[in-house]
């Protein structure tokens, strides 16, 4: 009788606002420490979508995907699948062995998702996100509360699905050991074709490396245990393919050719069991986390420096979790009626300054006290919008140094110092984000 797997994914985050935690405390005007010389996986965009039911088929050589999303949603999906594939490949030291593309569902609701489950013959998971089930082969998910959870959350069960079907078919491998894989594989950089797995995100709503560093700080993980949470596996995965990556692709490569205790197969490979690295991983941890926090929504980490944000007709803005003396960061400002610009002040949520640059290139400083807007313009020059402008904020005592472009100005600033993005009723990508 062969063995049947199913892997859960994580339970859908009800909360708006990640918990907060430390911020990068580096000083070198960069992002939070990343591999930058980590490969890049390619391929070119899938087939446009084809219509089917509530949703849109997308076929590549790789990926039978069907989802219940916008169009160029559903192929942006799949394009990152189709991406990720190959980096997969080198990962994981194989693929799947059913020559066949590999099947992906992700729908609207979670009734539409357990409906499908159900209709595959297989309880559905209660409280689960996403879901994969070896005896169907099938990875299934539904749409979550941003657009970058629901990719993460599509990764992630295609991460459960190609583990198994590359090189752990048949056998039990432990569900902290399959849960750290694909939590830690499923966060990405994604630059339109290209994309590399296993990052940290300098944005987003689950903030996994801040929920770890939490469980940690506060004592009584046992990682001898075996019962390791999501965020504590998943950054547990991430601190040792970085710091100890062929010992622990030794490990790896026991677990997934019938090792089925994890401990002993550790302890072989790295020589001492996983509570020898503890103070380690923890300083690991505390050095390796997201920078931003996505107080409105939508944001999408696209790689180290570079964030993509968006609203319809509000003020969504992404604040770095920590003061700073000085912020920068380059942008397009849209031909549209969106303001786009940078954090000045902030407080919390009921209290900042968002400084923004229109089509026109004039300031305004949107300004919330107490959960009450004002919104003046700010006096000087307009200044020139016809493509990429970078925008330095420098912080002095209740005001700060503004410099696009041309000669600085200075606005009054009666908030905690603060840097970060801005954009209200437009879209737009900010690049090279920088700070001190």
């Amino acid at each position: 009788m062969s063995l049947r797997l199913l892997f859960l994914g994580f339970a859908l985050l009800l909360t708006a606002c990640p918990s907060g935690g430390p911020s990068d405390d580096d000083d070198d005007d960069s992002p939070p420490p990343d591999a930058e010389d980590a490969p890049w996986y390619c391929v070119d965009e899938p087939a446009s979508p084809t219509a089917q039911g509530d949703g849109w088929s997308v076929q590549t050589d790789r990926y039978d995907a069907y989802l219940e999303i916008g169009e160029a949603e559903a192929r942006e999906i799949t394009w990152i699948l189709d991406a990720a594939y190959d980096a997969m490949a080198v990962w994981f030291a194989g693929e799947p062995s059913t020559g066949a593309p590999l099947r992906v569902e992700l729908y609207e609701t979670e009734q539409r998702f357990w409906d499908a489950i159900q209709a595959d013959g297989l309880e559905p998971p209660y409280g689960a996100g996403g879901y994969y089930h070896s005896a169907t082969r099938t990875a299934y998910a539904w749409r979550q509360p941003t657009v970058w959870f629901t990719r993460v959350l599509v990764l992630h069960e295609a991460v459960h699905q190609f583990h198994q079907l590359s090189s752990a078919e048949g056998h039990f491998t432990p569900g902290w050991y399959n849960e750290g894989a694909a939590e830690y594989l499923s966060l990405h950089d994604w630059d339109d074709g290209c994309t590399r797995l296993g990052r940290v995100p300098m944005i987003s709503l689950e903030d996994l490396h801040a929920r770890a560093q939490n469980e940690l700080a506060g004592g009584g993980v046992d990682l001898d245990g075996e019962g390791l949470s999501r965020p504590v596996a998943g950054t547990f995965f991430g601190f040792f393919d970085a710091v100890y990556e062929d010992e622990f692709a030794q490990f790896r490569d026991a677990m997934d050719t019938g090792g089925d205790q994890s401990i002993p197969e550790f302890t072989e490979a790295l020589g001492d069991p996983p509570s020898a690295f503890e103070n380690e991983f923890i300083d690991w941890v505390d050095e390796h986390q997201q920078p931003m926090t996505p107080t409105y929504l939508e944001w999408i980490h696209r790689k180290p420096g570079t964030i993509h944000g968006w609203s319809s007709g509000v003020l969504t803005i992404a604040p770095l979790k920590s003061p700073v003396d000085r912020f920068e960061a380059t942008f397009e400002v849209p031909a549209n009626a969106a303001d786009v610009g940078v954090m000045v002040g902030y407080d919390d949520s009921s209290n900042y300054l968002a400084l923004l640059l229109n089509g026109a290139g004039a300031f305004s400083a949107f300004t919330v006290t107490e959960g009450s807007v004002n919104w003046p313009g700010v006096a000087g020059e307009a200044v020139p919008v016809d493509g990429k402008l970078t925008l330095v904020i420098e912080h002095g005592d209740g005001e700060a140094s503004v410099t696009a472009g041309g000669e600085p100005f200075v606005v009054s600033n009666p908030f905690t110092p603060a840097g970060g993005a801005a954009v209200y009723d437009g879209a737009v990508t900010f690049e090279d984000i920088a700070w001190q």
